[in-house]
């Protein structure tokens, strides 16, 4: 997203006056029935010191300002904002505030939904890389409406994401990594046949990708669906038996 590389930057560059996290987790879950659900969650620290209380300890002063919009446009700039995501609505996804209070921190920001019923409807039958950032920037909302996460390849649903956080400053990033909670994880109904993975479940359902800001993540997995048309088969062949017995019976003679 644009507005994510954005803002990590920002928080980068005011290192000397603020010791803040940003959050950006993207994770998916395939389920056996073939739904497919999606969930961002985009936010950043809040600072408990910078919110209101009831004691109004203002002065005069405090009104004062040497160039008021510049004020208020930086203030419009760092936040994270539901209205600034409403545009992703048009393409069927939930977006709402969201916050998360642990012991020592409070987040807070944007929670992105979606709920696909068949995985084959965003699955192509052809080979694609996918920038997942730049696809959800304003300019391409229409392409989510018909958007395509995975491809077919032997048999196989494969995804191939790229989360790029590069940037052009030169700046080495590697000693501010803990500011930066950044991944994508996702869970299968079945093990994964293959994964670039930093970490992976023992049963190799679930996968966890941690990036890392300054630099271009990739995420490549691939996985099979059971395939349920034997049981299908078995199942009807089961009725059909059955209902022969029934017929046999109803109809024998006393």
């Amino acid at each position: 997203m644009k507005r994510v590389s954005k803002l990590l930057l920002t928080f980068v560059l005011v290192l000397s006056l603020m010791t803040g996290c940003v959050k950006y987790d993207v994770s998916m879950e395939v389920k056996d029935d073939k739904s497919v659900t999606l969930e961002i969650l985009y936010g950043m620290e809040i600072d408990s010191s910078m919110m209101e209380d009831d004691t109004d300890t203002s002065t005069d002063d405090d009104y004062y300002y040497e160039d008021d919009s510049d004020y208020e446009e930086e203030e419009e700039d760092s936040s994270v904002s539901v209205e600034d995501y409403k545009y992703l609505e048009e393409a069927g996804y939930k977006v709402e505030e969201y916050k998360e209070e642990t012991e020592d921190k409070v987040l807070g920001g944007v929670k992105i939904t979606k709920t696909f019923k068949n995985i084959d409807d965003i699955t192509s039958d052809k080979k694609i890389e996918v920038d997942f950032q730049k696809l959800f920037e304003e300019e391409n909302k229409d392409k989510l409406k018909d958007v395509k996460f995975f491809y077919k390849e032997d048999g196989n649903y494969k995804a191939n994401l790229i989360f790029d956080f590069s940037t052009d400053d030169g700046m080495d990033y590697s000693s501010y990594q803990s500011m930066f909670d950044l991944k994508y994880s996702i869970k299968l109904p079945t093990a994964a046949v293959s994964n670039n993975a930093k970490t992976v479940s023992e049963d190799k359902k679930e996968l966890t990708w941690e990036f890392e800001y300054g630099k271009k993540n990739t995420v490549e997995f691939a996985f099979k669906l059971a395939n349920n048309t034997i049981y299908i088969i078995i199942g009807a062949v089961a009725g059909v038996a059955v209902l022969a017995v029934l017929v046999v019976v109803m109809t024998r003679k006393p």
